[in-house]
């Protein structure tokens, strides 16, 4: 039926979206069970046989597996016995959820996966002579990475892309300015960034587009961003699968999940789906990993699910809002958790006037939520931003808000936003 893995155009119909994740689907689980001990251990386990794959409904007789689920036994348990291990390529999650995972793939898969990147790219504009600037904070390319193809590429003038620094380059604006980029993608704290610094020295960058992704892109650091004076989409992927989903290129309020890459289901915590307009887990299915499968993984994100097509009129399944990650729950002393943006989400209108913030629990009763102003005279906005977040809380916890000159990083590439009790010590 189909031989070769590519992205789909945006106008397919959703009766071959849904055929063509059935068909690749059935091939992943097919070789996983054959190969991968993790796989075949995991569906006896569940009583299924690859036979039992018949629609997409079907996955769900496999159970969900975490980060803890694929860091049990030795990497060979969950690597493919047909791949060679000395000639994988190693991706390592940041570790922000608490467990730093190391993901295996083929160098022809990290190629596959990217074309679905560019996909997202080329909705936004993007066009094969653009050059793309991607500010990061991950480690310079791995040794065994051949970088023939991409070289090439950039010989030709195609698809030319450039990582840069993002966290302690203090010439990364001039770099950029002499890139003369169509695009930036990247961290957005790190975009963010950049744009304080493009800003201070009254200098216009100008590239077409920003897709900022890789971690969660708050209210504030879009409007650091904005400073740049251009369109901002945000992508939403992890580590372990890449693009996951990205915002719709015609502006509607939503997410388009990359339906031709993976089968994401947004789950309750009895790993239930739930109805669109309901938050819940990610958990996800990459169609074209099968040097290590990731079948039925939860990423630790929450997002609430969105209709199944776009009103944009794309046929590709949606997702509304991304929350953040499932690790970010506080406990409450009374035994119910709280989720920060319940919180956010009531105090943003109070939040103008600050640069950078972050929200973290102290004891069982109490959270402090430390901010970094952007302005010099602002007592009255913390007044009035310190009793709108104790409104929001009455009688469930107290809070108290710190202006603070800088806030530390956790030590993981991501800068985390929400620092849970078990975090601090």
């Amino acid at each position: 039926m189909y031989t070769i893995p590519r992205p789909l155009r945006a106008s397919t119909s959703k009766d071959k979206i849904d055929a063509w994740q059935l068909f690749w689907l059935q091939r992943l689980i097919a070789k996983s069970y054959a190969h991968v001990p993790f796989v075949r251990e995991r569906c006896k386990h569940a009583q299924v046989i690859p036979e039992d794959i018949v629609s997409l409904e079907s996955l769900r007789l496999l159970p969900v597996n975490s980060k803890r689920d694929y860091q049990r036994k030795n990497i060979s348990h969950y690597l493919s016995r047909l791949a060679k291990p000395d000639r994988l390529l190693i991706r390592s999650t940041s570790g922000s959820t608490g467990q730093r995972m190391q993901i295996r793939r083929s160098w022809y898969e990290e190629r596959l996966l990217n074309m679905f990147f560019w996909k997202a790219l080329h909705s936004y504009g993007f066009r094969p002579s653009h050059k793309l600037a991607v500010i990061d904070f991950r480690e310079a390319t791995a040794d065994n990475d051949n970088q023939l193809l991409p070289n090439t590429l950039r010989q030709l003038g195609v698809y030319r892309r450039r990582v840069f620094n993002g966290l302690d380059d203090e010439h990364l604006l001039e770099k950029i300015l002499a890139y003369k980029p169509d695009a930036i993608s990247g961290m957005a704290s790190a975009i963010a960034e950049l744009a304080d610094r493009a800003v201070a020295a009254n200098i216009s960058l100008s590239p077409g587009f920003i897709a900022p992704s890789g971690e969660l892109l708050t209210q504030t650091l879009q409007q650091r961003i904005s400073g740049l004076n251009t369109r901002i989409f945000n992508m939403f992927g992890c580590n372990e699968v890449n693009t996951i989903a990205w915002a719709c290129p015609f502006g509607c309020s939503t997410f388009h999940v990359m339906d031709d890459a993976l089968v994401v289901e947004i789950l309750d915590d009895r790993d239930q789906p739930v109805a669109s307009g309901e938050y819940g887990n990610v958990v996800v299915t990459s169609l074209f990993s099968y040097c290590m499968p990731i079948v039925r993984y939860r990423t630790g994100d929450i997002a609430i699910k969105g209709n199944a097509c776009c009103d944009c009129g794309s046929d590709f399944s949606t997702i509304t809002n991304i929350i953040g990650r499932t690790i970010d729950y506080f406990p409450l002393p009374d035994g119910e958790r709280l989720h920060p943006w319940e919180l956010l989400n009531t105090i943003r209108t109070n939040m103008h006037w600050i640069n950078q913030f972050q929200l973290r629990q102290n004891s069982l009763q109490e959270l402090e939520l430390l901010v970094v102003p952007k302005v010099v005279q602002y007592d009255n906005n913390l007044r009035a931003l310190e009793e709108t977040a104790q409104q929001a809380l009455i009688n469930r916890i107290d809070i108290k808000v710190t202006c603070v000159d800088k806030i530390d990083d956790s030590g993981t590439s991501k800068k985390r936003l929400f620092k849970p009790l078990f975090e601090i010590s």
